[in-house]
Order: structure tokens, then sequence, then C-alpha cells
């Protein structure tokens, strides 16, 4: 069963993709901020990362650099944060692939299965 680490301060965000994703037979873990989400990468090592653009104490580009010291996990950001421009600076950090909310659930696990599999 492959690990998904959800990071977003949004309890109902997280509520609705630990949803999405148990019953499509992911397993979750879940932070609500960048330094809870630098310990879990770092002692869960997931198989991915869904990164959430607006965070407490960081904002997901910035976060970017510090997650890869502990984990090599592909990273989705998903926000709210849809231009052009957050997408680019998104990917230029080092993100995997980028979604805009409201997410789309066959287009989430679709892009987590060319990203990791099944």
């Amino acid at each position: 069963m492959k690990k998904v680490l959800i990071v977003d301060d949004n309890e109902a965000v997280i509520a609705t993709l630990r949803t999405v994703l148990v019953r499509s037979d992911y397993e979750v873990v879940e932070a609500q901020d960048g330094q809870s989400c630098l310990a879990v990468a770092g002692c869960e090592q997931p198989d991915v990362i869904l990164l959430d653009w607006l965070l407490p104490d960081f904002e997901g580009p910035d976060l970017m650099g510090k997650l890869r010291e502990v984990s090599t996990a592909p990273c989705i950001m998903i926000t709210a944060q849809d231009t052009v421009h957050h997408c680019v600076a998104a990917l230029e950090a080092g993100c995997d692939d980028f979604i805009a909310k409201p997410i789309r659930p066959d287009e989430l696990l679709l892009r987590l299965h060319r990203l990791i599999g099944k």
C-alpha cells in the first residue's frame, strides 16, 4: 500500500483528501504546517506528498528546499493559488506536479498513479 502525506492547514480539505485516498487503497498520514510536515516526512517516508501552498509557517515553495533534506518523495502542490506564476514557481521550487483547488478526485488519483503507481 502506497503512503501519501497530506500537508494542509484546512481540516475539511484533509478529510476530503483522506476519504478519496483511503477508498483508493492509499495509506494516509497528515501534517497541518511546515514544521510537522518535515517531521512526518522524515519519520514516515511517504511515497508522495500533497503540499498546500499556504501554510501557517511556510509557503509551499519555500518549504520544498527543507523538505528535500528529509525526503525524496515526489511532491504535488495543491493550492487555490492557480495562476501560471504559481504553477511555475511550484515547479521551479522542485514540485513534481501542480493541481489547483477545488480538487477533482479523478484527476488527483490519475496524477498519483502516474507518479507512484498504486
